[in-house]
Protein backbone atom coordinates (compact mmCIF):
# COMPACT_ATOMS: atom_id res chain seq x y z
CA UNK A 1 0.00 0.00 0.00
CA UNK A 2 2.09 3.31 -1.23
CA UNK A 3 0.03 5.35 -0.37
CA UNK A 4 0.05 4.37 3.16
CA UNK A 5 4.13 4.93 3.21
CA UNK A 6 3.69 8.76 1.76
CA UNK A 7 4.22 12.17 2.88
CA UNK A 8 0.18 12.62 2.27
CA UNK A 9 0.00 9.79 4.75
CA UNK A 10 2.26 10.89 6.88
CA UNK A 11 0.81 14.77 7.44
CA UNK A 12 -2.34 13.38 7.46
CA UNK A 13 -1.61 11.26 10.60
CA UNK A 14 0.52 14.48 12.24
CA UNK A 15 -2.66 16.44 11.32
CA UNK A 16 -4.91 13.99 13.28
CA UNK A 17 -2.75 13.67 16.34
CA UNK A 18 -2.30 17.58 16.52
CA UNK A 19 -6.00 18.20 16.36
CA UNK A 20 -6.79 14.78 19.20
CA UNK A 21 -3.93 14.59 21.13
CA UNK A 22 -1.57 11.43 21.09
CA UNK A 23 -3.87 9.22 23.03
CA UNK A 24 -5.51 6.39 21.53
CA UNK A 25 -9.39 6.93 21.31
CA UNK A 26 -9.83 3.86 23.07
CA UNK A 27 -8.48 2.98 25.68
CA UNK A 28 -6.58 6.21 26.53
CA UNK A 29 -2.60 4.65 26.01
CA UNK A 30 -0.03 7.44 25.39
CA UNK A 31 2.75 5.09 24.48
CA UNK A 32 4.07 5.39 21.43
CA UNK A 33 3.20 4.22 18.39
CA UNK A 34 0.16 5.12 17.93
CA UNK A 35 -1.82 4.33 14.62
CA UNK A 36 -4.31 5.47 12.49
CA UNK A 37 -7.23 2.80 12.13
CA UNK A 38 -9.24 3.34 9.00
CA UNK A 39 -13.30 3.31 9.64
CA UNK A 40 -13.88 3.15 5.98
CA UNK A 41 -12.23 2.89 2.75
CA UNK A 42 -14.30 4.95 0.63
CA UNK A 43 -13.03 7.80 0.87
CA UNK A 44 -9.15 6.02 0.45
CA UNK A 45 -6.25 8.38 0.09
CA UNK A 46 -9.06 11.39 0.24
CA UNK A 47 -9.61 10.98 3.83
CA UNK A 48 -11.91 13.04 5.76
CA UNK A 49 -10.94 13.11 9.66
CA UNK A 50 -13.85 11.32 10.65
CA UNK A 51 -12.77 8.44 8.52
CA UNK A 52 -10.12 7.23 11.28
CA UNK A 53 -9.57 6.63 14.24
CA UNK A 54 -6.01 7.12 16.33
CA UNK A 55 -5.56 3.53 18.16
CA UNK A 56 -2.53 1.83 20.48
CA UNK A 57 -1.44 -0.90 18.45
CA UNK A 58 -3.83 -3.26 21.09
CA UNK A 59 -6.49 -1.87 19.84
CA UNK A 60 -5.80 -1.45 16.43
CA UNK A 61 -5.66 -5.02 16.08
CA UNK A 62 -9.19 -5.59 18.08
CA UNK A 63 -10.42 -2.69 15.18
CA UNK A 64 -9.46 -4.78 12.19
CA UNK A 65 -10.57 -7.66 13.88
CA UNK A 66 -14.34 -6.00 14.37
CA UNK A 67 -13.96 -5.36 10.81
CA UNK A 68 -13.54 -8.27 9.85
CA UNK A 69 -16.16 -9.97 11.94
CA UNK A 70 -18.48 -7.81 10.84
CA UNK A 71 -17.26 -7.68 6.50
CA UNK A 72 -15.87 -10.80 6.11
CA UNK A 73 -12.73 -9.15 5.55
CA UNK A 74 -13.27 -7.41 2.77
CA UNK A 75 -12.54 -3.74 2.60
CA UNK A 76 -14.76 -0.73 0.38
CA UNK A 77 -12.87 1.33 -0.71
CA UNK A 78 -12.97 3.92 -4.14
CA UNK A 79 -10.49 3.01 -6.83
CA UNK A 80 -12.15 5.33 -8.96
CA UNK A 81 -10.17 7.83 -9.31
CA UNK A 82 -7.21 7.28 -11.45
CA UNK A 83 -5.88 11.09 -11.64
CA UNK A 84 -3.06 10.46 -8.72
CA UNK A 85 -1.32 7.34 -8.78
CA UNK A 86 -0.30 7.40 -5.07
CA UNK A 87 -4.24 6.64 -4.21
CA UNK A 88 -3.62 3.48 -5.61
CA UNK A 89 -3.30 0.66 -3.47
CA UNK A 90 -0.48 -2.07 -4.29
Amino acid sequence: MAYLGSERWAAFRQEIIDERGYECERCGETEPPLHLHHLTYVRMGHEAPSDVELLCPDCHDEADEEREAETGGGYDYDDDDDDDDDDDWD
